[in-house]
């Protein structure tokens, strides 16, 4: 009799074993299910190809001949729902050897004006809103004035912080304009 009892609850154990051990199918959470229903808009797709494009060329950002800045500036591009404007911010930080004196101030001023007038030149060289268009199309709805439009309500700011995350320096023009616009040295 226990050589029968043996092998059946062996073949019980496995059984057991067999049929605890497949593999859990996890549903999403609803957090998940949320992100995976909303869709990105062609806003969201421009604001993220801006961005990488920025990210792509960011060494241009930073070089100069003087050596100014530390290797990686800090990018961000977003809409500002509130002022229905797209805000490209582009954050420097001196090196070590940058003092806060008049030349170093005076070539980091340069160097900002400089920033400004490639993100103008960069963003601008093919039609501004391809960075909010379809790949290999233009819909037929999109409105004609969109790209003058878009580059209206896009506003460059350049800011430059010491090694301590003083504010040295901030700029800010429109990228279709002309005119730059300083804050106060060391005003935040």
């Amino acid at each position: 009799m226990k050589h029968v009892i043996r092998p059946c609850i062996g073949l019980l154990v496995v059984f057991w074993w067999i049929v605890t051990m497949q593999p859990a199918i996890a549903e999403p959470t609803p957090s998940i299910q949320y992100l995976m229903r909303e869709p990105v808009s062609m806003m969201d797709w421009g604001l993220k190809n801006i961005e990488d494009h920025l990210y792509r060329h960011r060494t241009l950002l930073v070089q100069s001949e003087k050596s100014l800045f530390e290797p990686e500036p800090t990018i961000a591009v977003l809409y500002d729902w509130e002022k229905n404007q797209i805000r490209i911010s582009i954050g420097l930080r001196t090196c070590k050897q940058v003092q806060k004196l008049s030349q170093g101030l005076s070539d980091i001023r340069s160097h900002v004006e400089w920033v400004i007038k490639y993100l103008r030149g960069s963003l601008t060289m093919e039609p501004y809103d391809a960075f909010f268009r379809h790949r290999g199309f233009r819909n037929k709805e999109s409105p004609r004035s969109i790209e003058p439009e878009l580059a209206g309500l896009t506003e460059l700011t350049v800011s430059v912080r010491d090694r301590e995350s003083n504010i040295l320096s901030r700029c800010t023009g429109q990228l279709a304009g002309g005119d730059i616009v300083w804050l106060t040295i060391g005003e935040p």
